[in-house]
């Protein structure tokens, strides 16, 4: 329920019958979809409601001036860290390597990720290109598309970002 108590009230959705005649096909989703889990049906439309029609994600892009990579992680730091309890996923823009300098930012980046997932900061990441290359990353995908699927780097092979989970 955080999504809707941090950023929604039930008055945007002006007109519940709306959702409730999509029932077949969201009843199906809400059996297995995890950001549902634990809510009651009304709260869970509603949720997958929202998601579908496309919840903006904040986007930072870490690269814009060039950053050293140890600056590139200082930044990342402090993104998580201001944004653990507002958001629920962060698209990080650290390019991929196309100057020489988006690589080692890129590189780093993903470094630090993978060990803030060990250590519980984050609950995932997920590489942009890991929609079409098999890396390893199927479940996590699965488990947060629909916090994603709405992007439009969504699903595009696209090396220059990261979906962080929070």
């Amino acid at each position: 329920m955080p999504l809707l108590t941090h950023m929604f009230d039930f008055k945007l959705v002006t007109d519940f019958r709306l959702i409730q005649s999509d029932e077949h096909a969201f009843i199906n989703d809400l059996k297995t979809d995890k950001s549902t889990q634990g809510l009651s049906l009304k709260h869970a439309y509603v949720v997958k409601w929202l998601c579908e029609r496309g919840i903006e994600m904040k986007t930072v892009n870490i690269k814009s001036d060039m950053p050293d990579r140890l600056e590139a992680g200082r930044r990342l730091s402090a993104i998580i860290s201001e944004n653990q309890q507002k958001e629920k996923v962060i698209k990080i823009v650290h390019g991929y390597g196309s100057t020489g300098v988006g690589g080692a930012i890129k590189h780093a980046v993903r470094k630090s990720l993978r060990n803030r997932k060990k250590k519980g900061e984050i609950k995932a990441f997920i590489p942009g290109e890991a929609f079409h290359h098999l890396m390893g990353f199927d479940e996590v995908i699965s488990t947060y598309k629909h916090l994603i699927k709405s992007d439009s780097d969504y699903n595009k092979m696209n090396e220059g970002i990261t979906y962080v989970i929070l």
